[in-house]
């Protein structure tokens, strides 16, 4: 019982779940998705909460600069060419 509240309990604490295989040497993740991976109560209400977002933030790829834009896409700012 203390293996089992002791793999739980790193579960809930948000330990990768392989790092949580290898640890109790499972050869196979699944086993350790099977017997040991049990959401915490806390867990269940955030994913339940109607207010909490389920897509990830978004990051923004490219700069504000831009000065920077236009030299990486090729745009030469006396002309208006872009450059191929």
């Amino acid at each position: 019982m203390l293996r089992r509240t002791s793999a739980t309990g790193l579960y809930w604490d948000g330990i990768d779940i392989s790092v949580i295989a290898t640890l109790l040497g499972h050869s196979q993740v699944q086993t350790t998705k099977d017997h040991y991976a049990f959401p915490s109560i806390e867990q269940m209400r955030a994913t339940m909460d109607p207010g909490a977002s389920v897509e990830p933030a978004e990051q923004q790829l490219w700069t504000d600069d831009e000065d920077e834009t236009q030299n990486s896409v090729g745009v030469d700012k006396l002309n208006g060419y872009v450059h191929l």
